[in-house]
This record gives structure tokens, sequence and C-alpha cells, in this order.
């Protein structure tokens, strides 16, 4: 081979190692960001099972004068099988007569409340509760309704909302599924 074939082969070479190297720098930039994108929702909620930006702040509803708030975290203990829909967690009002758990699932979720959930961690607010009695109630993506209990006692997560309770914030600590 002559040397002038030689330092063409070389230089050709060099040049697809080159375009090589430079495009495998772009694909692996460009996955980088892939990768790290986040989405700030200015609503403070984002589709459910998207990352969102654990930094950001999420912003729950406001109460309105005349109302109780009720603020709590819900702990999820098996998230294959029982996970919450997105803002899941529901108050629902209850007769004093209501007292198991089958009592509860049987009853329908229209007319309860629906908590603001922020859904990064758990944490939920009830902005505008009434005076009564309820039961919390978390709806899953299979459309089960499963009612909470207290992670500390284990007791079915009821609430007493009373006279006292308005235009107060009433923290009800962790409540879990099942």
């Amino acid at each position: 081979m002559s040397s002038l074939m030689r330092k063409k082969v070389i230089s050709r070479s060099l040049i697809v190692i080159i375009l090589l190297s430079f495009s495998s720098f772009l694909f692996a930039c460009r996955r980088d960001e892939a990768v790290g994108e986040t989405e700030s929702y200015s609503s403070g909620t984002a589709p459910h099972g998207e990352i969102v930006n654990p930094t950001a702040t999420y912003y729950f509803a406001t109460s309105s004068p005349g109302y109780a708030r009720i603020e709590g975290m819900l702990v999820v203990q098996d998230p294959l099988i029982l996970l919450p829909k997105p803002d899941g967690v529901h108050l629902l009002p209850v007769g004093e007569n209501i007292q198991s758990l089958g009592d509860i699932a049987k009853l329908p979720l229209d007319g309860a409340y629906q908590a603001d959930v922020d859904e990064r961690d758990g944490r939920f607010v009830f902005p505008d509760v009434k005076v009564g009695r309820y039961a919390i109630v978390v709806n899953t993506i299979n459309n089960l309704n499963i009612p909470a209990h207290f992670t500390t006692s284990g007791e079915l997560a009821f609430i007493e909302v009373t006279n006292p309770d308005v235009d107060k914030v009433v923290s009800i600590g962790l409540i879990r599924i099942p």
C-alpha cells in the first residue's frame, strides 16, 4: 500500500471515529435530558403515576369560613394491590349506627367529601367539612372502597367534627389501608 493510500485510509478512519464519538456524545446528552425531565404543575396536581418535582411546593385547597379543615397523611401498605386513585381519599358521612368495616364498605361514596391529595407523599386535606360524623374511605384503582384505619391504634378512621372544630384545623395524623 502506498503512503498516499495509507494517509487517505487513516484520515477517513479518523473522520469516522470523530463522527461516531460526536454522535454518541449527542445521544448521551439527549438521553440524560429525557431521564431527568420533570414538570411543574401550576394547580399542584400531576397525572397519576408520573414523577413530579419532589421539591416543588404543593398548594392545598384553601378553607372557607364556617367549616372545619381536616388534615392527615395516607400510608399505603401494599401499593401493588391497593393503589389509591388520584385524590381517592374520601370523607363519608355516617350515622351512629355505622360501626364496622362491613357497614362502611357497603355505603356508596355519593355525598362524600373528596380530599385534595399530594400524591407524592400521601398528605391530604378536606378543606370545608361540616359538623358531623364521618369515616375515611379510600377508593383504589380497582374501584374498591377501602375503609381506612388509624396507624397508631389500628381502629377504623371515624372522625367526629363538632362545633368547636369549626374554623380550625383538625389534624388526624397517619391513616392506612388496609
